[in-house]
């Protein structure tokens, strides 16, 4: 029986032996001899022929698909047959290292007719499957192939059969994915620029989506020896230019839209890449790249319309098509989705020139703010929320263009948890100047909106109660009027925002609170405590004394003392406990001092009383201590004298505001 690739392969994966290695190195004269015989062949059909060795590639190619026969590939037994695969894709390059003219060069043997299509055709996509096919999840043979198939491989990206060049790409995938050598090797050998010219060449017909997949794995991130001027001579900036000119045409289907956004993503991460977008030009054209691609309509696209569907190794199999097509735009869809969160987060990481985003803000970012896109409302807000970190920009924001009107809509009628999560940021930065708190809180339905926020209880909604009590923070904080409405102005106000955290009493086991929201929620009562105090309007504080349930005013601070990594808030805990135990009535002293006789807190307190530590912490402890216990002679408390021993021992009375 005559023997062929795949029987030889499977002989040699399970039972290996000389006589079998001996067979396949045979083998592979033979197909040698057929595709490049020493003379010109006269007996046989050149065409039969070469489609013969066709045949066997392709069974080749799709035996494979088993791992298990990929290690014969690299053996030494395979060698010739690797060079007759590096043979077959070199007849097409010339000595440029560029495609041959097919149609009216010479053929480079007598026996094979480069012009006749069903000659050459079939044996180069087979052999550029069973190359890919080799290399998928195979180091070995990935650098085994990298040498001497990367330079014949990167001149087919331009192959002017479409298939051929898909096919290609598709090889230097498998060669290139999580195998950061080749990544290194390939941009050395000019692939981004080869890459490019696939992209830049789409609009001549095919598809490019294999083509946008190589650009995102030489963009990956890797470690400094490996990312050099060999990316940045390729002009990493050209890069993303070119991907916004591609992401802006309105006739990319979602599939590669999402391909060429990931590789937005990454290009952002070079130098190159982020002067791309950091100018009014860059900006407008990635913004309006994403919105023109979140409004278009998706159409069907049919790949290869005029393949074959053997050259691909497929099956004939065509039930169930309309399913599978459907479900693969579903998931097109969702990589879509998650492609853009992407890149709000790349978005939000980057340090902007401020100019660059502000001039965008009249023609781009108001109206997307303006309108009913929750995408475009989240990468809004990341943009403007990047910028909102100085005292005059917020005021412009806020007074010149009212953009947290619709910040305040946005919260209250999104579904997307990103979009609320970054309008509540972006907010809370609008209202860190004076000035703006007053014009923020006369947003018809702000507290409301707020309130809502710190009710939610679905899954995952821990984050946005954090961010609606940091707004709140920010709005009360040094704002009398704020402060006085939080407690006083609006029916069960001050106890939405202590129940934030429903049943979590001191009793309750620390691990069962989020941590954020228990800080976030201490630092806007301390907020209102000092703004109150301070203001000389101790009634107003009256209120807080008589919440009790779920927890106290006091307990609620605990946190905030008992914590150690950032001393400024341990100095907030205890400035909130003395204005709270010495500045409003016997019940919040009484609530304070329950709270010194908790042992954790105790601990604290004797630790900062005997160490001077960060600035504040001492003299506020101190103040607490003084403040909410007797005399002496007096305190029937043993724990709570000790306390009062030791901060009478310290100089300096006075709180200190941090």
């Amino acid at each position: 029986m005559k023997m062929s690739l795949k029987h030889l392969f499977t002989t040699l994966t399970e039972n290996p032996s000389p006589e079998s290695e001996e067979a396949l190195r045979h083998h592979s004269i033979e197909l040698l001899n057929k595709c490049f015989p020493p003379v010109p062949a006269t007996s046989d059909d050149p065409a039969a022929q070469s489609q013969s060795v066709a045949t066997e590639l392709k069974d080749l190619a799709d035996a494979l698909r088993t791992p298990s026969l990929r290690p014969v590939f690299t053996s030494t037994a395979a060698e010739l047959l690797r060079s007759f695969l590096k043979q077959v894709l070199s007849v097409h390059i010339s000595s440029t290292g560029s495609l041959l003219k097919l149609q009216t060069t010479t053929p480079p043997s007598p026996s094979l007719d480069t012009t006749t299509e069903g000659s050459l055709r079939p044996i180069l996509v087979q052999s550029l499957r069973v190359l890919g096919n080799a290399c998928i999840d195979t180091d070995p043979t990935r650098l085994l192939l990298l040498p001497d198939v990367l330079p014949c491989l990167l001149p087919l990206f331009a192959h002017p059969d479409l298939m051929v060049g898909t096919i290609a790409q598709s090889v230097f995938v498998n060669l290139c994915t999580d195998c950061p050598a080749a990544q290194k090797a390939a941009r050395e050998a000019g692939a981004v620029g080869a890459l490019l010219g696939v992209v830049e060449r789409e609009s001549e017909g095919g598809d490019c989506g294999m083509g946008l997949r190589g650009l995102g794995l030489l963009l990956q991130p890797g470690s400094e020896s490996d990312q050099g001027s060999e990316i940045e001579e390729e002009g990493v900036e050209r890069v993303v230019r070119v991907l916004l000119g591609y992401l802006g045409r309105g006739d990319v289907d979602v599939y590669e839209r999402t391909l060429a956004l990931d590789a937005v993503i990454l290009g952002v991460g070079w130098e190159g890449g982020k002067r791309a977008i950091d100018t009014r030009e860059g900006l407008t054209s990635l913004l309006r790249a994403v919105e023109c691609a979140g409004s278009s309509d998706e159409e069907a696209v049919a790949f290869f319309a005029d393949g074959d569907d053997d050259d691909l190794g497929g099956d004939d199999d065509d039930d169930d098509d309309e399913d599978d097509v459907e479900n693969e735009y579903d998931e097109d869809a969702a990589e879509w989705t998650r492609a853009r969160k992407d890149l709000d987060n790349t978005l939000a990481s980057i340090e902007f020139t401020p100019s660059t985003i502000t001039s965008t803000i009249p023609l781009v970012l108001l109206p997307w703010l303006q309108g009913s896109n929750e995408a475009l409302w989240t990468t809004a807000c990341v943009l403007l929320g990047n910028v909102a970190l100085d005292e005059e920009r917020c005021l412009e924001f806020v007074q010149e263009h009212g953009v947290h009107t619709h910040l305040f809509r946005i919260i209250r009628d999104a579904t997307s948890k990103e979009a609320i999560h970054f309008a509540a940021g972006f907010l809370r930065n609008l209202a860190v100047p004076a000035r703006n708190k007053d014009r923020l809180a006369e947003v018809e339905g702000c507290w409301d909106v707020l309130r809502g926020m710190w009710t939610r209880d679905g899954a995952g909604d821990v984050g946005l109660r954090v961010d609606g009590v940091a707004v709140a923070r920010m709005l009360v904080n040094q704002n009398l009027g704020n402060a006085a409405f939080l407690m006083m102005g609006s029916e069960g106000l001050f106890e939405a925002l202590m129940n934030v955290i429903p049943g979590t009493g001191p009793e309750e086991k620390k691990s069962s609170i989020d941590p954020r929201l228990e800080i976030e929620r201490a630092r806007t009562i301390v907020a209102v405590l000092r703004t109150l105090h301070f203001a000389r309007k101790p009634a107003l504080l009256m209120p807080m004394t008589r919440h009790q349930n779920p927890t106290t005013a006091a307990a609620a601070l605990r946190c905030l003392v008992t914590q150690s990594t950032w001393p400024a808030l341990r100095a907030e805990g205890f400035l909130g406990l003395a204005l709270l135990g010495g500045k409003t009535d016997a019940r919040g002293r009484k609530q304070v001092r329950e709270v010194l006789l908790m042992e954790d807190v105790g601990g604290v307190v004797r630790e900062v009383l005997l160490e001077k530590g960060e600035k504040g912490v001492r003299e506020n402890a101190r103040a607490c201590v003084v403040g909410c216990t007797e005399e002496e002679e007096e305190e029937e408390e043993e724990m709570l004298r000790e306390l009062r021993a030791m901060a009478v021992a310290v100089e300096g009375v006075i709180p200190t505001d941090p």
